[in-house]
Formats: structure tokens, sequence, C-alpha cells
């Protein structure tokens, strides 16, 4: 499963005051490119190209390839990486076909510090790697936060979520905070959704698949934008079930996951009922949230036996506030 790198663009919303401090930046920003190409992430998405996009006033990066103060060993690794690697490509070339992904792309937006962030908002949708100028002190860290907002198609409200970016603007990011998800994400060989049960059954035996769920994640090709997500999610969830040694579950211990609300449960408690391995129905309340177009994992806790049981994997169920 590879893994892009989805350029920022509010971190060039103030260009640098002088082009010694472009400079700067732009040193940071190839050797965090560098960092994440020894790490095998080679796509680069971004809006616009590459060499038109300003450092400062009147120093755009393809004045930056000419610049005699500037180390010639990091503008030939910039042209070497434009020429040897062919990913530098606008965010969502290679999905123009995907009419999921394009029609749900619209319904979604990102915002960060209350305005719109394109580049963020396409690395949460691609569960990509996000990468930035160390333009400001809100960019020179690992993780950043992002505010998803996304309108329930027939309803048209509003759902508001908070989601956490991977994120790197200095190599140390790459090498100090994510080299392990990246490998996992390369090396695990999860391209489909059958590679992706065989891996989580394999690693993590108490997660258990109910049939329906293990029809939907089945039906996640290669191409499907929701894989890596699902992938990340279960993979999580799978390492809480490892070290559940004893009680009941605690559901409030898994990130950005919530139970149904009594009401909902009452009006479609039936739509998420679901039957399980061993046979029986269960009620599976609880869900994960976190992925794109409001998909959500359903989950159920087996106390007697200390498993977890996936019931349902896709679109979000009707709800009593969003009942289509």
């Amino acid at each position: 499963m590879t893994v892009s790198l989805v350029f920022n663009e509010l971190s060039l919303r103030s260009p640098a005051p002088d082009l010694h401090t472009a400079r700067t930046w732009m040193t940071e920003f190839v050797t965090a490119l560098r960092a994440a190409v020894e790490h095998d992430v080679v796509v680069l998405r971004m809006r616009e190209s590459f060499g038109n996009l300003l450092l400062s006033p009147n120093y755009p990066v393809h004045a930056w390839f000419h610049d005699k103060r500037v180390s010639r060993e990091e503008q030939e690794f910039v042209l070497t990486y434009q020429t040897r690697y062919p990913y530098i490509r606008p965010y969502d070339e290679d999905l123009l076909e995907d009419q999921d992904f394009q029609s749900g792309k619209l319904l979604f937006e990102g915002r960060f510090e209350g305005k719109n962030a394109e580049g963020l908002g396409y690395a949460f949708l691609l569960n990509g790697l996000a990468l930035s100028f160390v333009s400001e002190s809100c960019w020179d860290t690992p993780w950043l936060s992002l505010e998803c907002e996304t309108i329930v198609s027939d309803s048209n409200e509003i759902e508001t979520a908070q989601e956490v970016l991977h994120h790197v603007s200095r190599s140390q990011h790459v090498a100090e905070d994510h080299s392990v998800w990246i490998e996992e994400r390369i090396r695990d060989g999860v391209r489909t959704g059958f590679d992706l049960l065989r891996v989580a059954e394999e690693r993590y035996p108490r997660m258990l698949f109910c049939s329906g769920a293990r029809k939907q994640i089945e039906r996640l090709s290669e191409s499907s934008t929701n894989l890596p997500r699902v992938r990340d999610r279960l993979f999580e969830l799978g390492r809480i079930t490892e070290g559940w040694e004893r009680g009941d579950f605690n559901y409030r211990q898994i990130r950005n996951a919530s139970d149904e609300s009594q009401s909902t449960i009452s009006e479609y408690g039936e739509l998420r009922t679901f039957v399980c391995p061993d046979g029986e129905r269960r009620l599976f309340s609880w869900h994960l949230k976190g992925l794109p177009f409001m998909w959500r994992i359903h989950i159920c806790a087996h106390n007697e036996e200390r498993n977890v049981l996936i019931g349902y994997v896709g679109k979000h169920l009707p709800t009593v506030r969003n009942p289509t």
C-alpha cells in the first residue's frame, strides 16, 4: 500500500519576508522530502506546479533552482526527484474516474484555523502524509488537527469532526514520528480488502469479523480511497484488543468512537444488529469514526470470550437526526 505526500498550501499563505528566510525554508523542505523518499514515500500531490510556488515576493521555486547562493546538491536533488520520480501530480489526478471519491469530496471540506485547507483535506481523504514548509510555528509539528466538515446527503446537515493528520515539515518528523506507520503501510502487503482481512486476522486474533462486514471489506479494491483509512482504524482497534487482559471491554479507550443514542437504537436498532460468527445476533451500537465520506465501523465486544466483533463497515447508518 503506497503512501502519498500531500502538500499543504497554507504553509505558504504568508511568503517569507526575505530571501535568506526563503532559502532556509526551502532547505528544510528539501530535507523533509529527502527523508520521505528514503522511506519510500515518493508520490507528491499538490495543486500548483512546483516551480510556480512563491517562496517570497518575486522569488518562486523555479528562481531558487538558479540561485547561486543555494546548495547545488539541494537543487540537484529536487531536479532529480522531478525527473526520476514522475510523481509530482495534482491532488487527485489519478482518481478522476473514481465516482465515489469525486462525488464524496464535493460534500467534504477540511479547515485549519477557520480557513479552507485544500491540501490538508486531501491528506485526510487519501490518508496521506501532509507536507509543509516550516514557515510558521503551527507547521513545526509531526501532527496536525484538521476540522473536517461533511454534508450529510439528503438532509444537508453538516457533520463536524476533528481529525489528526500525519504531518512533516522537518526530516526528524519522518524518522522519529512516522517511520513505523509508513513501513507498516508499505510492507504489510495490504492492497485489497482480501489482504486486509488476512493480515488483520493473522495479527489480531481477538478481532473477529461477521459475515456481512467480511463481504464489505472484501469489496474494497486496490483503488479504494477508504481502504487505507479502514486499515488504520482496524489495526488501531486490534492493538487495543491485544492489551485487553481483564474485565469488560472499555470502549472509551478507542480514539474517535461513540455509542448511538438511545433514541436511535429504539428507532433503528435492527439495522445495527448483525449475525456474529457464533450464530448469535448482537446489537452493534458502538462505532469508529474518522473515515472519509462518513463511513463507520460498527463493533461489539464479546466480554465472555474477550473478543471484539466487527459487524459493519460502510456508509453511516440512519439515525434519528439523519434518517436517510
